[in-house]
């Protein structure tokens, strides 16, 4: 899953994370993002439980910015040590 934050994202990451139906973890910001319609966006909540049932799920942030997120919310997990 991808948590997309400021400043900045490109046309070609967009389309992209739309047109593979890669998960976008449905923050504030990201609802901000201008994404493409199609985008697989998925509840905060959602992202949660993802987490909560893999060991090692697949994160990755768009900015460092994220991590303010991802520690308030995921702090059960060791993701923000490991980041």
């Amino acid at each position: 899953m991808f948590f997309v934050d400021k400043p900045y994202i490109s046309e070609f990451f967009k389309a992209t994370i739309r047109d593979n139906a890669i998960p976008v973890v449905g923050t504030d910001i990201a609802q901000k993002m201008n994404l493409y319609s199609g985008t697989n966006i998925i509840t905060e909540d959602q992202a949660i439980e993802i987490v909560k049932q893999l060991k090692n799920p697949p994160i990755y942030t768009t900015s460092q910015n994220s991590y303010h997120w991802i520690s308030e919310h995921l702090h059960f997990s060791d993701i923000s040590e490991q980041i």
